[in-house]
């Protein structure tokens, strides 16, 4: 891995109560990831055609940011294909029957 999630994963893994990833940064840095943030926010998995077309009207972003931005895109894709498959229903309430819990490792932390 790299030295930034090497640095995350030690500040996850410490004793402290506050996770900050802003002293594994440089000042630029940390622009261009609350850049990344602020756009991740305002896509919304039901209109992110629209949001896409809002966020490039008022974003210069660099080709690498774009590439982030579509990797999210798919992996909500990605995510809703997984639920649809585990029992969503076609009823009005839209509701989750029986869903099993993803292959994944969670340590109850949610990081930012």
């Amino acid at each position: 891995m790299g030295d930034l999630i090497d640095g995350f994963l030690k500040l996850a893994d410490g004793d402290g109560d506050i996770l900050s990833i802003a002293e594994l940064m440089s000042p630029e840095d940390l622009d261009k990831w609350e850049l990344l943030v602020k756009c991740f926010t305002e896509l919304h998995i039901t209109t992110v055609s629209k949001d896409l077309k809002r966020i490039s009207r008022f974003y210069k972003l660099e080709k690498w940011q774009e590439i982030s931005i579509l990797a999210l895109i798919k992996m909500m894709e990605l995510m809703v294909k997984e639920s649809i498959e585990q029992g969503i229903t076609e009823g009005d309430d839209r509701r989750m029957l029986d869903v099993k819990p993803m292959d994944r490792e969670y340590d109850g932390s949610m990081f930012g």
